[in-house]
């Protein structure tokens, strides 16, 4: 899958491989276009043993210092090592150099923004993280009522250096003192104010020093997500990091969501010597990589996970379908993912002949901010709408009801439909909710039973098919739930 930038209008192909065909689809009015089924987050912690021989003519008497033997990604190599990195970014799954040289820029910018906005040393050592964004291919409003999605990550995310505060972190004695539970955030999104580009935030919770953000403001998902965290697993020091990101933001591919998977991987790999997934207290609250996604989408809306005390969120009442899809989708396939609690179902290879393009409107739709109240009314419906069948989600009611039918059926020799439980629960509705609140409960319910009975499985076994007809080899996915759980996670640590 390759991207091709051409300025402020972009346009974007996906190739089959060499030898395969090509159908190209072209999205006229497209602002920004993105390309969908391909991504890994992967974790990119490069410990290769090599002299720094690229762009070292500019550098400092300080930064050759550093220019020969063995040691880990530090500012200096990310800022310098740009075909390196595009070299591990190829050996971990990208499929076009272009991609890769594009990221490993960003990850250069990046690791100067630690340097010019945070005073770091070159020296400091750092790890480097690419975090994909999603695409919602179908399940509308699925995910918090317990329904399915098919779900792909994106060529486009998040371009992420931190830098570990603590002993042993070879950050230099340039560095500002800073607190050892403090974080210190850097975005790189145009238009952001220069005075404005740096959160500081302390993992042991809100001080009087703490600045007061407005609503919607570009730190609010960096504060939840790192005292949240904080709160949870107390003790970890901080970091420094700086996000640079090529997603349109607030288009609806998940920049939110990415960012709180980028913070929690930062944090993670700056503890020491264990990381915070290596720690017991965290393998007893979240002994799998699906509770993990989970908890990621917890750490957003606010909800208690297992032992793990919720708090307000960002204020939004999402799930934790992008979460997963940023952390488990595979390059080339489509994911259907089923949740309350999180579950793999299956996954799909994405047809050769086939291209998803993303035309992106231009209309900003901040969850947090002005878009706030209208996503959060979908989610309000589905819970009323399942809280007046009696159940905990609205998945849960169509479970109930489906078993239910079943052994009627069974007794009055007839059969039972999906579609029959769903007409007995939309008269159910009605029936504990007439008037306008019922009428709009049943259209929700009827959304929700629609994308996630019939869409999803219907759209799978669609590209299932069409991927068997033109795929010159024999690529069917083994769907067997232990490899699925085995290979949910693509936080992949680079070595060469």
């Amino acid at each position: 899958l390759i991207c091709h930038h051409r300025g402020p209008m972009a346009t974007v192909r996906a190739h089959a491989n060499a030898h395969g065909s090509r159908r190209k689809l072209v999205a006229a009015t497209a602002a920004i276009t993105a390309i969908a089924a391909v991504g890994v987050a992967a974790w990119l912690y490069h410990r290769r043993r090599q002299k720094l021989t690229e762009g070292a003519e500019g550098a400092s008497d300080d930064e050759r210092s550093m220019a020969s033997g063995p040691s880990p990604w530090t500012l200096l190599r990310l800022k310098h090592e740009q075909a390196t990195m595009a070299r591990s970014l190829i050996a971990e799954g990208f499929e076009s150099t272009d991609n890769a040289n594009t990221k490993a820029a960003l990850f250069a910018e990046a690791a100067s923004m630690l340097k010019s906005e945070l005073n770091l040393s070159m020296k400091s050592e750092a790890h480097a993280f690419w975090v994909p964004g999603r695409i919602e291919v179908a399940g509308k409003h699925t995910d918090y009522a317990g329904g399915r999605s098919l779900l792909a990550a994106t060529t486009k995310g998040f371009c992420v250096v931190s830098v570990p505060r603590g002993k042993g972190a070879g950050r230099g004695a340039d560095e500002d003192e800073v607190g050892s539970s403090v974080c210190r955030v850097v975005t790189m999104e145009p238009g952001i104010p220069l005075a404005d580009r740096v959160a500081v935030i302390d993992l042991n919770g809100a001080s009087e020093d703490d600045v007061v953000v407005p609503p919607g403001h570009w730190s609010t998902y960096a504060r939840v997500t790192l005292q949240r965290l904080g709160r949870n697993f107390p003790g970890m020091v901080g970091a420094d990091l700086a996000i640079a990101c090529d997603l349109p933001p607030a288009s609806g591919m998940s920049t939110s969501s990415a960012l709180v998977c980028s913070l929690f991987l930062s944090l993670d790999a700056a503890q020491s010597p264990l990381r915070l997934q290596e720690r017991h207290e965290f393998k007893a609250a979240l002994p799998t990589k699906l509770q993990l996604f989970e908890y990621l989408g917890c750490l957003e809306n606010g909800s208690t996970c297992g032992s793990l005390t919720g708090d307000g969120g960002v204020g939004t009442f999402g799930g934790s379908e992008d979460h997963t899809a940023i952390m488990a989708c595979q390059a080339n396939q489509l994911a259907v993912f089923s949740f309350c609690p999180t579950r793999f179902e299956r996954s799909v290879p994405f047809p050769t002949d086939l291209t998803l393009v993303i035309a992106v409107s231009g209309v900003i739709a901040e969850k947090t901010a002005a878009a706030k109240d209208q996503y959060n009314a979908a989610a309000t419906l589905a819970r009323q709408a399942a809280k007046s069948l009696g159940a905990s989600h609205l998945a849960a009611a169509l479970q109930v009801d489906s078993e239910t039918a079943v052994l009627q059926a069974a007794r009055s020799n007839r059969a039972s439909t999906a579609e029959q439980c769903k007409v007995e629960l939309s008269q159910q509705l009605l029936v504990n909710d007439p008037g306008v609140k019922g009428e709009a409960l049943i259209k929700r319910f009827e959304q929700f039973w629609y994308e996630s009975t019939v869409v999803v499985p219907s759209m799978a076994s669609a590209f299932a098919a069409a991927a068997a007809a033109t795929n010159s080899t024999d690529n069917s996915t083994d769907n067997s739930t232990d490899k699925a759980a085995a290979s949910a996670s693509n936080v992949i640590e680079v070595t060469k």
